[in-house]
């Protein structure tokens, strides 16, 4: 192929200059997009890296006898109280009995001498 040839094929591509100019912005924008999304990829494996460290940090920090007490404070209201029943304050719960409502309230003591027995 001499300098006449290359010249001529040159000089047909003049006519396809936007397409060629497109096609190289868009392989530009390609190359932009899968960097950022490595780089992306890159932040958020160290974002879960960090927070995996964190809890393994807060784990270590853990009071296990303060939780087994806590444990055993939520058995006991499983135990004492039904599942349904709100014992707030001023709420109330409703029982069917044989075509009858029954309304029931429940009772929350605040503070209690320390003499007096409650059954």
């Amino acid at each position: 192929m001499n300098l006449t040839n290359l010249y001529e094929f040159l000089a047909g591509l003049t006519q396809y200059r936007y397409v060629i100019l497109t096609i190289m912005a868009l392989i530009l924008v390609a190359i932009v997009a899968i960097l950022v999304g490595g780089a992306l990829n890159h932040l958020r494996a160290e974002k879960a890296k960090a927070e995996e460290e964190e809890r393994e940090e807060n784990l270590k920090n853990i009071d296990y006898d303060s939780l087994r007490e806590g444990r055993k404070s939520a058995m006991l209201k499983k135990i004492v109280a039904a599942d349904g029943v709100d014992p707030a304050p001023n709420s109330y719960m409703v029982i069917n009995d044989g075509g009858k409502d029954i309304y029931v309230r429940s009772l929350t003591i605040t503070s209690m001498p320390k003499r007096d027995r409650f059954a």
